[in-house]
């Protein structure tokens, strides 16, 4: 018996624990013997890749935008994350987490019309989940970061424990 490696018609890697080659596998379909001691961890399978030689990789950057895409957290704790990563003062953390808008927020707001400061001020007030991909969060997270998009992912990164 053996660990088989080969792509699925969607485009999945499948691997095949204990499989015997000659059973199972349908007529023309390529496939590798893997060493099982070398598999990605099975949480990252959605991002396995799998080269001409057999080795199954992770697509790391496809693996991240996921996590980047699905990542939310409570109010609170976002608000404590943020506190944590010096961007708010304990007590602008606690006025944000009772869905009050701190001073510190409103130098985010600078190029919004008037309509656009109100909505993010009511959007804040009423939120309960605070999501990685939220537009006035990524606009947030660039302002603190000087402009610097690398900067801003990394530093959305850390507050939402994305590695």
């Amino acid at each position: 018996m053996a660990t088989v490696a080969l792509y699925e018609e969607d485009g999945m890697v499948l691997v095949n624990y204990g499989a015997d080659p000659a059973i199972g596998i349908p007529d023309g379909t390529t496939y590798h013997l893997v060493d099982q001691s070398t598999l990605p961890s099975r949480d990252t399978r959605n991002f396995w890749l799998l080269d001409e030689n057999g080795v199954v990789t992770v697509d790391n950057d496809a693996r991240l935008d996921h996590l980047r895409e699905i990542a939310e957290m409570p109010k609170p704790d976002f608000c404590k994350a943020v506190r944590d990563a010096g961007i708010l003062s304990p007590e602008d953390a606690a006025i944000a987490a009772n869905g009050g808008w701190p001073a510190a927020f409103d130098g985010f707001l600078s190029g919004m019309t008037e309509a656009e400061q109100s909505d993010a001020r009511i959007d804040w007030s009423g939120a309960v989940m605070i999501s990685y991909s939220d537009e006035l969060l990524q606009d947030i997270a660039l302002n603190v970061s000087s402009g610097n998009a690398a900067a801003a992912t990394a530093l959305l990164d850390t507050i939402y424990n994305i590695t």
